[in-house]
């Protein structure tokens, strides 16, 4: 009976952990640019805080955005809606300083 348990007991521990081995050793493939293009798109949604995340939540993600650096205000990213026709600036904390409104365009079409 002793002999019976310990056996039992030895091939419990040894299934469970073999069980987490495998769990463990198989990072998930990423495979493709698509794929990657998507993860990093993601994390980027993932990652935004603040007033960022307001304005993504309300109109998507801008295609057009410029990040500058001037070296004496500090950090400013300006994401352009062409469709909306609105311009959002912010600084390196991620809080909204400014909102233009710019000519709307259709950018849906192209010319060339």
């Amino acid at each position: 009976m002793k002999r019976f348990l310990g056996i039992l007991l030895c091939s419990i521990f040894l299934g469970v952990g073999a069980a987490a081995a495998c769990e463990c050793a198989h990072a998930p493939q990423i495979e493709g640019a698509k794929a990657r293009k998507q993860i990093r798109h993601f994390l980027y949604v993932k990652n935004l805080q603040g007033d960022k995340k307001q304005v993504y939540k309300q109109y998507g993600f801008a295609c057009d955005r410029l990040r500058v650096d001037d070296g004496l205000a500090g950090i400013t990213e300006t994401w352009t809606y062409h469709q909306v026709g609105l311009e959002f600036t912010f600084d390196d904390q991620d809080r909204l300083i400014e909102t233009h409104s710019i000519p709307v365009e259709d950018r849906s079409v192209s010319y060339y």
